[in-house]
């Protein structure tokens, strides 16, 4: 069969490097279509390069058609027009989101190449795969590394129970003294040492970053306090989390927050066995409020310990002494520039128990 010939708009090596650098999926196919017809050592047929791509003979030759008349403006405009059909209709979509929420046809985890073969099984129509990853977001999905949950975690009625719960104990107290000032804090420890983190970073393509790597079993942890809906944290660096560093804690988050025990203070905190010993020692105007055992997710505080743990990342250290410099300092830039984790710590039904 005869080969294709392209008007010389571009070279072979100019439509390869459109090709790569293109992110729309079906302009991408297009740009592959044609370089790959002119690649002067090995060109292929219509039949060839649209089995590659994803296309049809007939609608490679018409592409060549509007490139050799047009240019590249071809490739780059919506080739259907104003007013094409979808190439899902509302069902089909409304189908694939559904299937989308559960395992691929293959037993995996889904993928843009395999969505785009089921929806060429649906349409009857052939896709490149490429073009899979268009309609991942197209159906409303982005990529997410999963957050872990215990099986034991509170069910989502349960966790609206709980709320409720917390709502009616603070709200009462605002009624029998309502000149004493009720606030709702939340607190939670992080435990950092010399076991490096290793987290995602920016790189330039094609090159993978590395970080140091070495265990060494050391530790100190942050004790946080928040109160959501508002700017205020209160931030401690202790060596261990036990029941008498939380008693510490507590005195000097009190005494911070309350110096002349005008107020009364509700603090949401975990099931840690130092949260929950009769040996405890809490200060008069603060009552604790557990959250449901294996259920993190309500705890604001939480939510702000990967930007506290970034500061170390990447990196491995000989002591613990740089560790403490860094939190040390990323904890006053907390304080300071609370809209750093403002955003995070404030959940809503958090926030509106302190309004």
């Amino acid at each position: 069969m005869p080969r294709l010939q392209l008007m010389p708009h571009l070279t072979c090596d100019e439509l390869a490097a459109r090709f790569r650098l293109c992110r729309d999926g079906r302009q991408k196919s297009r740009w592959q279509a044609l370089w790959l017809l002119s690649r002067p050592a090995a060109p292929l047929t219509a039949a060839q390069a649209g089995a590659l791509v994803g296309r049809t003979a007939d609608a490679v030759r018409k592409l060549v058609h509007r490139y050799n008349a047009a240019g590249p403006a071809a490739v780059e405009r919506n080739a259907g027009g104003h007013g094409r059909a979808p190439r899902l209709s509302a069902a089909q979509q409304e189908q694939l989101q559904g299937e989308l929420l559960g395992r691929a046809p293959d037993g995996g985890l889904w993928t843009g190449p395999k969505l785009a073969r089921r929806i060429a099984e649906l349409t009857g129509q052939p896709m490149h795969p490429a073009t899979g990853w268009e309609w991942l977001r197209k159906l409303g999905f982005t990529p997410q590394r999963p957050r872990p949950r215990n099986t034991q975690a509170a069910t989502p009625e349960e966790q609206a129970a709980w709320k409720k719960k917390l709502a009616e104990r603070v709200r009462p107290l605002r009624a029998e003294e309502p000149a004493r000032p009720v606030e709702l804090w939340c607190e939670d420890e992080c435990r950092l040492g010399l076991v490096p983190i290793v987290r995602r970073v920016w790189a330039p393509k094609g090159q993978r970053p590395s970080a140091p790597h070495r265990i060494k079993r050391q530790w100190l942890y942050v004790y946080g306090f928040a109160r959501p809906g508002t700017a205020e944290t209160f931030w401690l660096l202790l060596p261990e989390a036990n029941t008498a560093w939380m008693g510490l804690a507590l005195a000097e988050w009190a005494r911070w927050v309350d110096p002349e025990g005008r107020k009364r203070l509700v603090l949401v905190v975990d099931g840690a066995s130092w949260h929950t010993s009769g040996k405890l020692e809490v200060p008069a105007q603060v009552e604790l409020f557990p959250l449901p055992a294996n259920t993190p997710e309500l705890q604001p505080v939480e939510s702000a310990w990967p930007a506290l743990r970034e500061v170390v990342a990447n990196e491995a250290f000989d002591s613990l002494d740089p560790v403490m410099d860094r939190l040390a300092q990323r904890c006053k830039r907390f304080t300071e520039r609370p809209e750093m984790i403002q955003g995070v710590l404030a959940h809503d039904w958090a926030a509106a128990l302190n309004q």
